[in-house]
């Protein structure tokens, strides 16, 4: 029978429901691509060359900013949204590289080595390998998953995901808050949950186990990574844009959150200092993936 829904022929189409190689990668996005909830018998690692991915699990919502990565365990359900992103998708099967890190997704910086092995890994797509060929992917492969170990275990505070809720009131106020970023209040978000301002911050904390306030300070300065990283917007319209009226208290919470400013951040994900993906794996094979002929153009601009 075939695929219902445009993600599960996507997912067809990459050979993502029946992988060919127990390791491989391929360069995704480039334009607007849209995975809705679906699940992969692989681990899978996002890394985001430019423009911000964000990833969605039962539990919350990760960006991915330009030199992040996003570790996705086996078996987890998720959603992913590229916007003119341009990511390389890489999986490894889990009876080769168990992973021994959390359960949960993980974001954590990409340094020179991972950006290295994740570049060289890309030339592998998912097509069966034998002998040496093989032998040489997997080695890797094998180095990649366990470089990514010991990074999840110092991932970066700021990328912990934004609570979903659990109440439809809890819920109600959170896709609100994340709708008007721009002017949200205690008392619009109360409203849009229908109940009172002191209710609402109750619940929020028993579910979330945080405050309203962290929660929209948190919500406001992702939203501002991720326009930032798209390069069509400049500091001042971001600013306005998540609720802040001073530049410098944007410029200040920015670099508490992020650890760098505003420019500096906006200036890496639009390319600066971006390492392109490759043009072409080193061997063409017949029947490749139709992913190999959607290559991002190195160094491009958003």
């Amino acid at each position: 029978m075939p695929p219902r829904t445009p993600t599960a022929r996507r997912l067809r189409a990459l050979g993502l429901d029946r992988p060919r190689a127990a390791m491989f990668a391929f360069p995704d996005g480039g334009s607007d691509v849209a995975y809705d909830w679906h699940r992969h018998p692989h681990h899978q690692l996002l890394y985001a060359f430019s423009g911000v991915a964000r990833v969605e699990t039962r539990d919350g919502l990760w960006l991915l900013p330009p030199q992040r990565a996003i570790w996705i365990p086996a078996g987890i359900p998720h959603r992913t949204i590229l916007r003119g992103t341009e990511v390389g998708s890489i999986y490894f099967d889990p009876r080769r590289c168990p992973w021994q890190g959390t359960r949960k997704p993980c974001v954590f910086a990409a340094p020179a080595l991972f950006r290295g092995l994740a570049i060289h890994v890309m030339r592998w797509r998912n097509l069966p390998r034998r002998g040496a060929e093989r032998r040489e992917a997997e080695t890797f492969f094998a180095a990649l998953a366990l470089l990514c170990r010991d990074l999840a275990a110092r991932a970066l505070p700021y990328t912990l995901p934004l609570p979903a809720g659990k109440s439809p009131a809890v819920r109600a106020a959170i896709a609100h808050a994340l709708e008007h970023l721009d002017a949200v209040s205690m008392a619009s978000a109360a409203r849009a949950a229908g109940q009172s301002e002191r209710t609402l911050r109750r619940h929020f904390r028993a579910e979330s186990g945080g405050t309203w306030h962290a929660f929209v300070l948190r919500a406001r300065l992702l939203r501002a990574v991720e326009l930032l990283g798209g390069g069509n917007s400049n500091v001042t319209e971001t600013a306005l844009a998540v609720g802040f009226s001073s530049l410098s208290a944007f410029g200040k919470a920015f670099a508490a959150f992020t650890g760098e400013r505003p420019n500096a951040f906006r200036k890496k994900a639009v390319g600066g200092g971006i390492n392109p993906l490759p043009s072409a794996p080193s061997r063409p094979s017949a029947g490749s993936s139709p992913s190999t002929s959607r290559r991002p153009r190195p160094g491009a601009r958003r």
